[in-house]
């Protein structure tokens, strides 16, 4: 018999932000970092045109930014977090529509994985009506996308700063540093 006695893996946790309006990013940025910890990476805001989904809720242009959050999470939080991003988003729609979208998720060596609402064959079940979906894996020193990864994902825009952070998670990985419980 198999015995399985490693520890739970420890992830980066980052946060996707789609925003129209920057006083409203800063004011997130801030309850972001009240409820999680501190933002230890910011990549650049890129004009998002991966899809028209969002325009009729939130307006348009619309930006991206990859934010990551200091200390290293176990991964059996991310189903709070989704809630816990939710309430945030939530605290800022006007008239029933967001202001702000929020895809939290984290990164490992291997595969970076969002929480969402949506049930699909690629998910996973996580717990609390959260799905854990499997976005882009790590081979030949970038992550790749899959069939059903968001377009953006793979793009050149965000995959530097994929490895970026990737790089900020060694890092913190080989300082050996506690898990953030939520």
């Amino acid at each position: 018999m198999i015995q399985y006695d490693q520890p739970m893996p420890l992830v980066q946790l980052f946060c996707l932000v789609l925003y129209k309006d920057k006083n409203i990013l800063l004011q997130v940025k801030k309850k972001l970092e009240e409820t999680f910890s501190s933002i230890c990476f910011e990549g650049n805001s890129h004009l998002f045109t991966a899809t028209t989904y969002y325009h009729k809720e939130m307006g348009e242009p619309l930006y991206r930014l990859l934010i990551g959050f200091n200390g290293l999470y176990e991964t059996r939080i991310l189903a709070k977090a989704k809630l816990l991003c939710n309430q945030i988003e939530s605290s800022f729609c006007s008239q029933e529509n967001r202001q702000i979208n929020l895809d939290i998720g984290y990164l490992d060596f291997f595969k970076i994985i969002l929480a969402s609402f949506k049930y699909r064959s690629n998910k996973l079940y996580l717990g609390n009506a959260i799905w854990g979906d499997w976005q882009l894996y790590f081979h030949e020193g970038k992550y790749q996308p899959f069939a059903w990864s968001f377009p953006d994902m793979p793009l050149p825009t965000l995959q530097q700063e994929w490895l970026d952070l990737r790089a900020l998670f060694k890092t913190q990985t080989k300082q050996n540093k506690n898990a953030i419980i939520l």
